[in-house]
């Protein structure tokens, strides 16, 4: 009994020593392995850290050495666009490079615009000084763990300075957009830097900037988009044909869910705006820039002013569709007599200023040259003025 009872005292203590040992022996194997996991940690950090830091200093030197035009960092190509009297769209144009693209001004854009953009590509654009180096340390780092390229740290600075140069996912290119990205920042307000991103950032094929953008898939200017279309055009950018809404309507939907969550987290939106967003499903239309008002008055518009973007005309729209209309029904009534096309201008007298103007009986209409246009063409005067050369000549008494 009492070999026993000693012999389960010793398997006690022992069993406590056991337990004791094996503590001890898990705590410095986990201590081991948060060590080698902080070394590595603490290597790829310094490694990093590195890199940013030989950067910066390239960057310095190489913009204090290599001046550069600001001018070449985005395209100057425009799309143009022509108003009514009342600022209503007429038609649009594609730009010189076969982009639609329209200028923006922060001022013209609703403010949802804004939060979206800066909540889906840059959250940190009020704050940081070109390049954001939070972002890097934290894409650098999700990609070496997932041993390929899972995030980016692009700010909306750099994408600027990017929209100038080729598409290769290159270390050179990024250190280049880097340098640009810090020299911009010197010379250009954030509000303007912005504004060149909200022209020129792609919105899937060939539609540029965020004001092409809300009148391509929404029929509307960019002042006018609410929060929900705001959000998913705003998550467009990222890839642009992937989440083109008209195509990939899921994919863009979950895109937005995306941006109306960094848009919660910024505090652009609370949480009662963000639940019941998110639901919500923005109607896009696909024919919106298919319009065409007055076509034959905005060809001569635009001919004489072809850079610019915007044309508000003194062409009123009421007027315009009542002179279509008139002379729809008066080349039907004489189409016996064998007229088959005609043109109407209206004219404000005491102004002189233009109020319809209408070239054919249908510009779409080859058979009639319908785009031809018959309110200023030249013609043949014909007999129409031998009334009054003979008048004259009468009053002159050249002929008896």
């Amino acid at each position: 009994m009492g070999f026993y009872l000693y012999g389960a005292c010793v398997a006690r203590v022992s069993d406590e020593k056991m337990g004791f040992a094996m503590r001890i022996f898990w705590t410095a194997l986990l201590k081991a392995i948060n060590w080698l996991r902080a070394s590595r940690l603490r290597s790829w950090m310094t490694g990093v850290a590195g890199v940013v830091l030989v950067t910066l200093v390239a960057g310095e030197l190489w913009l204090r050495l290599t001046p550069f035009d600001a001018a070449t960092l985005f395209p100057a190509a425009t799309s143009t666009a022509v108003f009514d009297r009342e600022h209503s769209l007429l038609r649009l144009y594609l730009g010189q490079d076969e982009q639609w693209r329209l200028p923006v001004r922060l001022a013209d854009v609703s403010p949802w615009v804004i939060h979206a953009t800066v909540a889906a590509e840059d959250q940190r654009f009020w704050r940081h000084g070109g390049i954001d180096i939070q972002a890097i340390v934290r894409a650098a780092l999700q990609n070496v763990l997932a041993g390929r390229i899972v995030s980016g740290a692009s700010t909306i600075t750099m994408q600027v300075v990017g929209f100038s140069e080729s598409r290769e996912r290159t270390i050179g290119r990024k250190l280049r957009q880097m340098a640009k990205a810090l020299w911009l920042e010197r010379h250009a307000t954030k509000e303007e830097i912005l504004e060149i991103y909200l022209t020129n950032a792609p919105y899937g094929g060939n539609i540029c900037g965020i004001e092409a953008a809300a009148r391509r898939y929404f029929g509307k200017s960019a002042r006018d988009l609410t929060a929900s279309e705001a959000a998913l055009l705003a998550g467009i950018p990222q890839a642009p044909n992937r989440y083109r809404p008209d195509r990939n309507p899921q994919a863009a939907w979950r895109r937005m869910q995306y941006v109306l969550a960094r848009m919660r987290e910024t505090g652009a939106l609370q949480e009662g705006e963000y639940q019941r967003l998110r639901v919500q499903r923005p109607t896009v239309k696909s024919e919106s820039f298919r319009v065409a008002n007055a076509p034959h008055f905005c060809d001569m518009v635009r001919s004489w002013y072809p850079t610019r973007p915007h044309l508000v005309t003194t062409l009123d729209f009421d007027t315009q569709t009542l002179a279509e209309e008139t002379l729809r029904e008066t080349i039907a009534r004489l189409a016996p007599s064998g007229v088959t096309n005609g043109a109407a201008v209206v004219l404000h007298n005491p102004s002189g200023e233009v109020r319809a103007l209408v070239g054919s009986a249908d510009y779409w209409n080859p058979v009639i040259s319908g785009q031809v246009n018959g309110a200023i063409a030249s013609r043949a005067a014909g007999s129409a003025l031998k009334p009054l050369i003979y008048g004259t000549a009468l009053d002159l008494g050249l002929l008896l």
